[in-house]
């Protein structure tokens, strides 16, 4: 009996973890004791039950107590077991929200830094735009300079082409006088043949003269004087012939030439006779026939070297005349290849810039399906991110769990209190990692615009109004505009008046028929029977009469929550009926 005692009482002894089992066992030993005094009180008698009976009853209910222990530890340890398998599985779900949740985060991240980075590379491709269409106009003053440099050489060119003509024109009179002056040459050198037939002649007669000379020495003492003076007197009347007739010989040489030699002719055929008939009585006819002789010799040697010297200048002017051709002809060669040049460089350069407008066209083309492609896909990554942030809200408020506010754009909140519910059996779990919170709903504007009219950054998302603003230094008419109003795949359309003209700097505000403000063009203009639609995904759109895009605007709903102070308390119910509060 001791030894059981001792057994029963080493369970009691050892430490435990849990304050309710140690309770069990407290109620259970008072259960016993008392149970074991009413099995006494019971005995018909104390003395009648023996020891071996009371040992027995011992060991019964020490087994009893036994068994008990080993059912509550039994019943502690599965406890332990749930409660470790409970908070595996409350940590595994959160771990797995928790990368559901980063995750989406992750991508939202990304795509907005995409569309920023679409954004940067629209301004980009807008600096280019600006960049080649800057260089296109500097192209085409280049060009335009170019034409008139191209001009100003065509000038050039024609008034070379006239003066290249004019040099035609000379060399084409110089080619018709030079037959008459070949015709001129051979005269001469008729005349030079002429000259030496007759010096040939009168050598003859200078011989016969010295022949007679010699009986005739006497007399030409006597009539040396007398001819010393007439020499004299002819060399006089000569140079008054040759001072008067100078001129006159110049213009008329042929005539004269030809007039001389048939009056030598005549004189030297009366002069030949005379020297036949009578050599005394003809004496002075001969020497005055060589005296007119010489005379005459000299003038036309004089006249030869006239000529000669004529001739040479002639030639000499001939040559000078070729070479000035010649260099005029070189100068033509090289105008027109430079003018050919020129014209290739201008063609070449022509077309390059051609080409460089052609392939900034097809740039600009190229940037501009790029943009359109970006702005579709920016929408369409809207559209998506607003798809994911839908399907996670409908995630968390399936799980009751609360969204972490956006730090990025809203600024930081606490720790987010999480909830799971399990889902075999009806056991429900609380992880307590922080507070309750709120949720509130901010909305995101973001405008583009092409021309004057664009819109305010503030703006309605509950389709109240919408705002536009004049950013111009003029006054704007939107009559006949159209404005476009989308939310949620709802569209309404407004048209404004023609009369609306917005000023420089100031708004128009197109409210919706159900609000109460009044009609007062164009600050405040009210729709009939019209109103916008609110929406998480607002799309608004302006166009011109033309309808061409002027300005859009996106308004997109998102939810931000900020966590309360709190303490949630959630409760469970186990099989065997035990309660307990989870802190």
């Amino acid at each position: 009996m001791s030894a059981r005692l001792k057994k029963s009482k080493q369970p009691q002894a050892e430490p435990e973890k849990v304050a309710t089992p140690k309770k069990a066992e407290r109620a259970v030993t008072s259960s016993v004791i008392s149970g074991t005094q009413v099995t006494v009180e019971r005995s018909p008698s104390p003395l009648n039950i023996s020891r071996t009976d009371e040992k027995e009853e011992l060991a019964h209910l020490n087994d009893r107590l036994a068994s008990y222990i080993d059912y509550v530890r039994k019943l502690e340890r599965d406890k332990e077991c749930l409660t470790r398998r409970i908070s595996t599985i409350s940590e595994e779900r959160l771990s797995q929200v928790d990368e559901v949740r980063n995750t989406y985060e992750k991508e939202i991240s990304s795509l907005r830094h995409l569309v920023d980075d679409l954004a940067k590379e629209k301004a980009t491709r807008d600096v280019e735009l600006k960049k080649h269409r800057d260089d296109t106009a500097d192209a085409k003053s280049k060009l335009a300079k170019r034409d008139g440099e191209v001009r100003s050489l065509q000038r050039k060119v024609d008034v070379m082409e006239r003066d290249l003509a004019s040099y035609k024109q000379d060399h084409d009179r110089y080619q018709q006088l030079r037959p008459e002056y070949e015709a001129l040459e051979k005269k001469l050198e008729t005349l030079i043949k002429d000259l030496e037939a007759e010096t040939i002649l009168r050598t003859d007669l200078e011989n016969k003269v010295v022949g007679l000379r010699e009986e005739l020495d006497f007399k030409n003492r006597l009539i040396e004087e007398e001819r010393s003076k007439l020499v004299l007197q002819t060399l006089t009347v000569e140079e008054e012939i040759e001072d008067r007739k100078a001129a006159e010989f110049e213009s008329r040489l042929a005539d004269e030439l030809q007039a001389y030699r048939q009056q030598t002719a005549d004189e030297l055929q009366e002069y030949r006779i005379q020297m036949e008939s009578t050599f005394q009585t003809k004496l002075e006819q001969l020497r005055r026939a060589n005296i007119d002789a010489t005379r005459d010799g000299g003038k036309l040697r004089e006249d030869l070297m006239i000529m000669r010297k004529q001739c040479d200048e002639l030639c000499h002017e001939l040559a000078k005349k070729s070479g000035e051709v010649d260099l005029l002809q070189r100068r033509v060669v090289d105008l027109e290849n430079l003018l050919n040049k020129e014209r290739e460089d201008y063609e070449a350069q022509l077309t390059s810039e051609r080409e460089e407008i052609k392939r900034l066209q097809n740039e600009l083309e190229l940037r501009f399906a790029e943009f359109t492609d970006l702005m579709n896909t920016k929408v369409a990554l809207d559209q998506e991110i607003l798809m994911y942030r839908k399907m996670l809200e409908g995630e968390e408020s399936r799980l009751n769990l609360a969204s972490p506010p956006r730090p990025s754009a809203f600024g930081s909140g606490g720790i987010v209190g999480k909830k799971r519910r399990l889902d075999s059996g009806d056991e429900m779990v609380a992880d307590e990692l922080g507070g309750p919170c709120s949720s509130r709903f901010a909305f995101r504007v973001s405008t583009s615009a092409i021309g004057d009219i664009e819109f305010t950054a503030d703006q309605d998302g509950s389709g109240k109004w919408v705002k536009l603003t004049n950013a111009s230094k003029r006054d704007v008419n939107i009559g006949n505009w159209i404005l476009k109003h989308q939310a949620d795949g709802q569209e309404v359309a407004f048209k404004f008046h023609r009369t609306v003209t917005i000023k420089p700097g100031a708004t128009c505000t197109v409210w919706s028929s159900d609000s109460a403000i009044a009609h007062n063009p164009p600050t405040d203009i009210v729709m009939k029977n019209q109103a916008f639609y609110a929406g998480a995904n607002i799309t608004i759109t302006l166009f011109n009469e033309e309808d061409q895009e002027q300005a859009s605007c996106m308004v997109i709903r998102e939810c931000t929550r900020a966590v309360l102070p709190a303490r949630r308390v959630r409760s469970c119910t186990s099989k065997s009926d035990e309660k307990c509060s989870l802190m």
